[in-house]
């Protein structure tokens, strides 16, 4: 990016604003707009900035991106015609207040004075832009506003590597309360934003890959079908009661009636940089802080919730090995894999399976996709195979094979899950640990063409390692039709409530409403710990909408507001701030104030 066009102007109370917007494609001598300056080709309109929030009354419309406009008074007969973009990217705005001269808008220290970061929307402008001295108005749009529809980069699991891979571009910082989640045994715990979610939720198969095949002349289809950024955040703030706000440089995540603290991390550096402490949501701003800007300030009331429906996605349980998500390779050396499952250093592609010692191989007999795998007296690593596994329950690892295929041998295999190895080799006076920090192997062998061994879980997911047979053992060739984990723990099924069964809870209230709410849970039910989603109360009863226009308190930042209580009196402080307005020129911000008990 390059700064193309900037101007700046005084407000109300005689803050210091300045506007600058940015052209990646341009090069040259950026262009101040000034009607005091020969030449200039436009200048600040008499209300030259209003920026609004997102400001639904609905508080699980946790999105909240801002749009706006930016004005002026074209001085040139078209020579502002430019500033129209071709697409949402191309010209980024900054906006500042009482940004000291010395500091660079495109800087790190830029940060406390931003009010406002985005682009130019890319839209049909339908005034005349040629007359003379008229006045234009250019949409302004927030990164949550253009990015939404975008889908994430399918390349990792870990929120913090998820958010920092699809917004550093457009932010400094993200701000996060301190939530933690646990392993499965509760011992130890972690930072929320190092929670790794199911691959299956974030980048599933795409429905009509349908093994690759595409005319000639069009682009192969993609394996996967990744979630929007839009369903990445709803899926993030459902859980948690929280709402994602544009504040400056930053990203930031509220969470209703939360009284702990929040952190701000650099948002290229989320993992390695150590957060600092920006605000606690215990703390109060006082309505008493401001001075009321109008008289049009409403009251209203928003009616309680009768019941809250949270689901999740539903994943079948046995968890099966999908072999078809493939390409066809060679006209006659097998398929290529293309899921995400195996793993494996040892493909064999280069010549028909009859020839392979050591390796796998994936091929098609009678329209059915079959892994064949083989070791020659080798204990090498073959293959590791990801399984989902939605309850955590799962304890058998069954494997079947094409007998007519198969020359009989054995393997070994090793299973890993939540950090740690299932112990194989678990004495007979049961002192030893399950669950081991390094790796145990087990030979398996078939019987009648199948393979039955425990395994364990300790979370949602485990790995099958393969390894090759003992150095005593025969040439081992299995040529696998089907590969699943399941459980066994059966004896008392009728008799209990099985998650993978349902798709969904509900909590009720009592209230006598008919309003009816749905949260989507995907990120508590699928990731590698443990974490329990919020029942939000606040909706059971009664909320109070308050939509205050008052003059704006410099002493009090947007980010406090929105991270803090809000007291309308003294003894009514359990409100919170859930989206501004901001007019720019006359130091005016309207604050949509929710409120009850909950808050």
């Amino acid at each position: 990016m390059a700064k193309r066009w900037y101007f700046a102007f005084k407000t109300q109370e005689n803050h210091h604003c300045d506007v600058v917007i940015d052209d990646h494609n341009f090069s040259g001598d950026a262009i101040e707009l000034n009607n005091n300056i020969a030449g200039s080709p436009g200048c600040p309109a008499a209300n030259p900035v209003t920026i609004q929030e997102n400001d639904s009354d609905d508080i699980l419309d946790n999105i909240r991106e801002k749009t706006g406009y930016i004005r002026l008074i074209e001085l040139t007969k078209g020579a502002l015609e430019d500033m129209h973009p071709a697409t949402n990217k191309d010209y980024e705005v900054f906006i500042f207040i009482d940004k000291p001269s010395n500091v660079l808008y495109n800087s790190d220290d830029a940060e406390p004075y931003t009010i406002f970061r985005g682009f130019i929307q890319a839209q049909s402008f339908e005034n005349d832009y040629y007359s003379y001295h008229d006045e234009i108005e250019l949409p302004i749009q927030s990164p949550l506003a253009i990015l939404k529809k975008e889908k994430i980069g399918a390349d990792t699991t870990v929120l913090h590597t998820i958010i920092e891979n699809n917004f550093s571009n457009y932010y400094k910082y993200i701000v996060f309360p301190e939530i933690t989640y646990s392993d499965f045994y509760n011992i130890r715990r972690f930072n929320m934003l190092n929670m790794n979610v199911a691959r299956e939720i974030l980048f599933p198969y795409n429905s009509n890959y349908n093994f690759g095949t595409h005319a000639p002349n069009e682009p192969a289809p993609s394996v996967y079908d990744p979630i929007t950024i839009e369903d990445f955040l709803k899926k993030l703030c459902d859980i948690k009661e929280m709402i994602v706000h544009d504040v400056g440089q930053s990203l930031v995540f509220a969470k209703i009636g939360y009284t702990g603290n929040y952190y701000r991390y650099p948002i290229s550096a989320i993992n390695t940089a150590a957060g600092v402490l920006i605000g606690n949501g215990g703390t109060i701003n006082n309505l008493s802080s401001f001075d009321f800007a109008s008289t049009d300030n409403k009251k209203s009331n928003i009616m309680p919730v009768a019941k809250i429906t949270r689901k999740w996605t539903k994943y079948p349980s046995p968890s099966e090995l999908d072999l078809t998500m493939c390409h066809r390779y060679a006209l006659r050396y097998g398929l290529d894999y293309d899921g995400y499952q195996i793993t494996s250093n040892m493909w064999n592609q280069t010549a028909p399976w009859v020839q392979v010692y050591n390796g796998i191989q994936l091929y098609n007999k009678d329209e059915k996709e079959i892994l064949g795998i083989a070791s020659n007296l080798s204990t090498g690593l073959l293959l590791s195979v990801d399984f989902p596994t939605p309850t955590l329950y799962v304890n058998k690892l069954t494997i079947e094979v094409d007998k007519n295929l198969t020359n009989v041998g054995s393997f070994q295999i090793s299973v890993y899950s939540d950090g740690k190895y299932f112990n194989y080799n678990l004495s007979d006076t049961g002192n030893d640990d399950l669950w081991v920090d390094n790796e145990v192997k087990k030979t398996i062998s078939l019987t009648d063409g199948k393979c039955e061994v425990e395994i364990g879980t300790r979370c949602r997911r485990c790995k099958i390692n393969i390894y090759g047979g003992s150095s005593s053992a025969p040439r081992s060739e299995w040529n696998i039709t089907s590969m699943e984990v399941s459980n066994t723990y059966t004896d008392f099924s009728k008799y209990e409530y099985n998650p993978a069964d349902v798709d969904n809870d509900v909590i009720k209230y009592n209230n006598f409403s008919q309003e009816e709410k749905t949260i989507d849970i995907d990120f508590v039910k699928y990731n590698d710990g443990q974490m329990s989603a919020e029942r939000y109360q606040q909706l059971s009863v009664s909320q109070r909408k308050l939509k205050l226009t008052v003059n704006r308190n410099y002493t009090i930042s947007e980010l406090q507001l929105l991270l803090s209580k809000f007291g309308v009196s003294s003894t009514d402080t359990n409100n919170r701030v859930i989206s501004t307005t901001h007019n720019v020129r006359d130091d005016e911000m309207t604050l949509y104030v929710f409120g009850n008990e909950y808050f």
